[in-house]
């Protein structure tokens, strides 16, 4: 059985730590990906 690199909640928990120290970049990450949502979703703005 081969195991995966770092388990699902310890990825969310580094990523989750390293962005609460990146509030800035969070937020441009957070506006992003719903920009990318929403053309990618196909919804109209």
């Amino acid at each position: 059985m081969r195991s995966a690199p770092l388990p699902p909640w310890l990825l969310g928990w580094l990523v989750a730590s390293f962005l609460s120290r990146q509030l800035p970049l969070c937020v441009m990450i957070e506006s992003l990906a719903r920009h990318l949502i929403a053309r990618g979703g196909g919804g109209r703005q």
